[in-house]
């Protein structure tokens, strides 16, 4: 957790203009800790909300050698068995967004950009799944 004691620093130096003085004060202690509560903050660890948008364990935490790992690693384990359940027989993972409004007025870039992002997400989902040692 970051203290107020820190952020109250940090402010001061900065509103006085110090670059220097504010890189200081983010020293090796702080910085992972901030670091730490962002990526708590930002991943999705509630896999019924998986199908949506949102940042899944492993859009953050790339391969077992991240900082993250041991920490999310039952989370990790989750999701790979989330992906193997949800990809469609035949098929890659759906893109859990649409364009919706924009569909009708651009159905040609709406097609093509649809089809990126399937070929992007199952791309992404296979190298995590390979990466973490799941698949071959």
């Amino acid at each position: 957790m970051i203290s107020q004691k820190h952020l109250a620093q940090w402010q001061y130096e900065f509103e006085g203009g110090s670059k220097e003085a504010v890189l200081d004060a983010l020293n090796a202690q702080a910085l992972p800790a901030i670091v730490e509560e962002l990526v708590a903050q930002t991943i999705v660890l509630d896999s019924s909300k998986w199908a949506e948008y949102g940042y899944r364990p492993s859009w953050l935490i790339k391969s077992p050698a991240s900082l993250f790992y041991e920490k999310y690693k039952a989370n990790l384990q989750e999701e790979k068995d989330y992906l193997l359940k949800s990809r469609p027989t035949g098929e890659v993972w759906p893109v859990p967004f649409s364009w919706y409004e924009h569909n009708d007025v651009y159905p040609k870039p709406s097609a093509i950009a649809g089809n990126w992002w399937l070929g992007e997400k199952a791309l992404g989902n296979m190298r995590f799944l390979k990466k973490f040692g799941w698949i071959e």
